[in-house]
């Protein structure tokens, strides 16, 4: 999520983890490449056997955010004039959406999702901050969806995390 992309030491070639400078170099290279993508989270994900990855990716900025099983998962946030939205342990994600009826008119939203590739309407909403009151939040996401009408998109789900959605009914004043 927030236009996160996830790097699974797993995958990568042993060569590259066996040499810490070549990490390193690769690691940094990578981060500027993301960047330059305007990317928001990059979470790296190292197995116990790659554990000596994680002093060098730290040096790289990147902090703990949460293990499970034989794995941690460390996260460097990009940009640097946003704060980071990231929630700073693992936890489900709550969303909240606002159903806006006037007559019989339901005001929906078209997404442009990048998960199945087609064109879908949704209730106006989003995620909730962290200790936010879920009628605020709904209240403000819809302020930004429809009132800036700004599109809202998200990356692919870097974490295994679950989605809880709210629906709040917003009545007018």
């Amino acid at each position: 999520m927030y236009e996160g992309v996830e790097i699974d030491c797993a995958r990568l070639g042993h060569g590259l983890l066996d040499d810490a400078g070549a990490f390193s170099g690769a690691l940094v290279r990578t981060v500027a490449a993301l960047k330059t993508m305007r990317k928001g989270a990059v979470y790296l994900k190292v197995d116990m056997q790659q554990s000596h990855c994680i002093p060098i990716a730290a040096t790289a900025g990147f902090q703990y955010h949460h293990a499970e099983g034989d794995a941690a998962t460390l996260l460097l946030w990009l940009p640097e004039d946003v704060e980071c939205k990231v929630p700073p342990f693992a936890t489900h994600q709550v969303g909240v959406a606002g159903a806006i009826v006037k007559g019989d008119h339901l005001l929906v939203v078209r997404e442009n999702s990048k998960v199945n590739y087609k064109h879908n309407w949704k209730l106006p909403g989003g995620l909730v901050n962290l200790n936010e009151d879920l009628s605020d939040a709904a209240v403000r996401e819809v302020r930004v969806l429809v009132v800036h009408t700004h599109t809202h998109t998200n990356g692919s789900a870097a974490l295994a995390c679950g989605g809880l959605p709210y629906h709040s009914f917003l009545l007018p004043p």
